[in-house]
């Protein structure tokens, strides 16, 4: 247990500080710093999922739902404190979303629903690097290209970048899953195209509550 601890501490040390950084670097990008929390959440609970237990991260996922819910009454009713309204930044998009809210309920359904840490943590580096990668993507590249789905703007471009990265992440969980899991190119491509599509219907936020939901489903019958 020890030594669990000792190399999650090593490796969330530099990711706090690596966190930080993009934080000043991004300071006045509302729509990166919510990213930067987004990538720091999934990468955190994908790395958590092989030191605890998985139902250890319900009560983790339950306090960070409640310090939401109290974060966004806070920084509605009392954006003059400072404090209050660096916080209140992770709100400030200039659309109506809830996803700081789906984020940890998704997490905590995917404890019950993923057959094992693999498929969990897969489901949510999907949710955290895929996701944040088709908003940053395509804020800076796919203006040329964006399309509305259901009132929200997307983009091209940041659909394929959503796409690869979940390529990617499916392909890896497929390698390292112990034991390791043999899929079709084929099959990896149709699983990275439907959560892409899952991705596009996701309005409000609720992409949040859909990718992990559709991505465990899937990867639970590869």
């Amino acid at each position: 247990m020890i030594t669990k601890l000792v190399v999650m501490v090593a490796i969330l040390l530099p990711a706090l500080l690596l966190f930080q950084w993009l934080n000043d670097k991004h300071r006045k990008n509302n729509e990166a710093f919510r990213k930067i929390i987004h990538i720091f959440h999934g990468l955190t609970l994908a790395i958590l999922a092989f030191i605890v237990p998985l139902e250890a991260l319900i009560a983790l996922e339950s306090v960070f739902l409640v310090s939401m819910v109290i974060a966004r009454y806070l920084s509605e009713n009392f954006s003059k404190v400072p404090w209050i309204k660096y916080m209140g930044r992770v709100y400030n998009v200039g659309r109506i979303s809830y996803g700081e809210f789906f984020f940890p309920i998704s997490v905590i359904l995917l404890v019950f629903l993923a057959d094992t840490k693999w498929e969990f943590a897969a489901s949510v580096l999907i949710l955290g690097l895929a996701d944040a990668a088709a908003a940053l993507v395509g804020k800076k590249y796919g203006l040329s290209t964006t399309y509305t789905i259901l009132g929200q703007k997307k983009s091209v471009i940041g659909s394929l970048a959503f796409c690869i990265v979940t390529l990617a992440i499916i392909s890896g969980f497929a390698q390292l899953a112990e034991p390791a899991i043999y899929v079709s190119l084929l099959s990896v491509i149709w699983v990275s195209l439907v959560l892409t599509v899952s991705e596009n219907i996701g309005i409000y936020g609720t992409d949040n509550l859909l990718i992990p939901l559709t991505a465990v489903y899937l990867l639970n019958a590869l």
